[in-house]
């Protein structure tokens, strides 16, 4: 009778330190719904609604909006563990050749999510100043580059992976949070708001309707499910 090998010391401290608890899956939401774009659209945001009080409203339900995304999908990573995901229904149909098919998906998942268009934002970013029309072709490799990059740290460093993506979490917070209370503190200090547009504000009502009910089908499903 064969029995199982304990883990050592180090070993046991390694395993808890890749363990992840529901900060770090909230984090992840969180990261995954807010993009880099928090950092660069908010006069963009504020200009597109015409309006200040529209534009605070779309920020504090935008806000919300990744917490709601929170609920929900914990709600539905309870149910893996028993069902799986198409990660792991693709890693167990289709054996051979091994890890093709895992890494078709994981390339797939990259190319047509946020991380595709955080990763093109950042290679635009990075490119010398001097390259005002940068070739199309150049960008995009190094997006796909730092996407490699980025992957072989996860695979090889998951510690590392994890602690950035809390710090990373956290920040984004932290900064909405900011931004959507001195918003309002310019705003109650002015106490003078345009008229805006009727077109770009009707707008932004319909998009917050969808989104809200959006969340709702989510809570329908977790409740009665």
């Amino acid at each position: 009778m064969c029995r199982r090998r304990q883990p050592t010391g180090r070993q046991r401290l390694a395993l808890d330190n890749l363990m992840v608890n529901t900060w770090d899956v909230a984090c992840l939401i969180v990261n995954k719904m807010i993009g880099c774009g928090i950092f660069l659209l908010p006069p963009f945001v504020a200009q597109l609604a015409g309006n200040k009080i529209v534009a605070m409203t779309i920020w504090i339900f935008g806000t919300l909006y990744p917490f709601c995304s929170i609920y929900v999908y914990l709600g539905y990573s309870d149910a893996w563990p028993f069902n799986g995901g198409e990660l792991v229904y693709i890693t167990r149909t289709l054996t051979r050749p091994p890890i093709i098919f895992t890494c078709s998906f994981a390339w797939f998942f990259v190319t047509f999510s946020p991380p595709a268009g955080t990763a093109l934002a950042f290679a635009q970013f990075i490119i010398p100043a001097k390259a005002e029309h940068p070739d199309p072709w150049f960008v995009r490799y190094i997006a796909s580059l730092l996407i490699v990059v980025v992957s072989f740290i996860s695979y090889r460093y998951p510690d590392y992976i994890i602690c950035a993506n809390r710090i990373l979490g956290t920040t984004k917070i932290i900064f909405a949070m900011i931004l959507l209370f001195s918003g309002v503190v310019r705003c109650s200090l002015q106490r003078r708001f345009s008229s805006g547009h009727r077109l770009s504000n009707l707008t932004c009502a319909v998009l917050l309707l969808r989104m809200g009910e959006r969340e709702l089908c989510g809570f329908g499903d977790i409740w009665r499910p």
